[in-house]
């Protein structure tokens, strides 16, 4: 069973390649949505997948690129986008 979550990413996380490490490690975990940078310098991560999905892709977002520095993820329930089947940067 899938579910959703939105996880705003607070750190050294924009300038450093985050977007796209994220792109990759949801590619091969095999998690859809999508990431983009927020104007207070934070990312906002939109993950649909399995618990154990979502625990793995957590897990690779709090390591991060090796140039960024992840303080803390907060994490909120949100609605399956049924649209979703991909997961891209947005802007």
């Amino acid at each position: 069973m899938k579910t959703a979550k939105i996880m705003t990413v607070i750190g050294r996380v924009q300038g450093v390649g985050y977007r796209y490490y994220t792109q990759k490690q949801a590619n091969r975990i095999g998690v859809y949505g999508y990431v983009k940078n927020l104007y207070n310098g934070n990312v906002e991560v939109y993950a649909i997948g399995t618990p154990q999905q979502l625990q793995n892709f957590y897990s690779v977002l709090l390591k991060g690129p090796s140039m960024s520095h992840v303080e803390n993820i907060l994490i909120s329930e949100a609605s399956i986008n049924q649209n979703d089947k991909t997961f891209r940067i947005t802007h």
